[in-house]
């Protein structure tokens, strides 16, 4: 079922005249795996607004104001993004779950965007979530 979504996918972006992609490692995957013509595959990169995203520091108290509020430690890894299932959130927690525990214990895995779900249904095998339930926290 998800295969077929991916090659109708696929098919669409053969037919198309123009393909935009964000980054010139997406563009070469295209033009290599798919066989599309350079020429008719344009990189757009993602961009944003450098008066609101920057790396600016922040003042102590609100860093630790948010680190509070969400229980974090000073240090983690961070996911932001979607549950949908081409973000392939299982195979995240799947690798992170690999790292050696010290490591875990040094930089928790951070998830945050959408609403994410414990045990998401008829997406395949999410053991790792099972496994790592323990440590989620869940905030609405």
């Amino acid at each position: 079922q998800i295969a077929n979504w991916y090659y109708e996918k696929i098919d669409h972006v053969k037919r198309s005249d123009i393909i935009l992609t964000v980054s010139e490692a997406s563009k070469r995957d295209l033009v290599e795996l798919l066989g599309l013509a350079p020429k008719h595959v344009h990189v757009v990169e993602n961009g944003h607004d450098r008066d609101v995203f920057n790396p600016s520091p922040i003042p102590d108290s609100v860093g630790r104001a948010v680190l509070e509020k969400y229980r974090l430690p000073r240090t983690f890894l961070f996911y932001f993004g979607g549950n949908d299932l081409w973000k392939n959130i299982r195979r995240l927690l799947a690798s992170y779950l690999r790292l050696p525990p010290e490591m875990r214990s040094q930089y928790p895995l951070v998830l945050g965007g959408k609403p994410f779900v414990p045990v998401p249904t008829g997406q395949g095998d999410y053991a790792p979530v099972i496994k790592m339930s323990s440590y989620l926290v869940f905030e609405k």
